[in-house]
């Protein structure tokens, strides 16, 4: 029996987050493993993992943004939180959510999405809504972004290697 769990990542799930990034994405969009424990560490409350009876098989990061700050560049792969991470912004980064393959079509990645956006807002007032950035050729992620509220606002040229990168952006209030 399935039996799915979400919580705030703790340091005994580290090693399985990294396995399940390198087997959710391909290398040019993959995040370091130096950059992921780094993110685990400076924003815990931005860092959920989903597991099914005690295994890990998803998770999502983020960071705070000041919005008034933001640049193309910070939305770069491995970029280190600590350039742009403030618990005094009003923009929820989100900067990775991954669900392994064999896991998705479950309703994960919105009991993700959607749980951390209710706990950031309980936890950060300031913040008022969220972005992320996704490939314009992963269309299941775009739809499930835009069934829970995230609009496109723009395009980033090329962001992903040859494919586009889509800014989406929901509103809070």
């Amino acid at each position: 029996m399935v039996n799915f769990s979400i919580k705030n990542i703790s340091s005994e799930d580290l090693d399985e987050m990294i396995k399940v990034e390198s087997k959710s994405f391909s290398d040019e969009v993959k995040e370091s493993e130096g950059i992921l424990l780094e993110r685990a560490s400076v924003f815990r409350d931005g860092f959920l993992v989903v597991k099914d009876n005690n295994r890990l098989v998803g998770y999502i990061s983020s960071e705070i943004w000041d919005s008034k700050k933001i640049r193309d560049t910070h939305y770069a792969i491995n970029h280190s939180i600590k350039d742009n991470h403030t618990v005094l912004g009003d923009t929820l980064y989100i900067s990775s959510i991954v669900v392994l393959p064999e896991c998705r079509r479950n309703g994960l990645g919105n009991m993700l999405l959607e749980g951390l956006i209710e706990d950031i807002k309980t936890k950060y007032a300031k913040v008022t809504n969220a972005e992320l950035i996704v490939s314009e050729g992963w269309k299941n992620a775009i739809n499930l972004y835009q069934r829970t509220g995230f609009a496109i606002q723009r395009e980033i040229i090329k962001f992903f290697d040859k494919e586009n990168g889509l800014i989406m952006r929901k509103e809070f209030y």
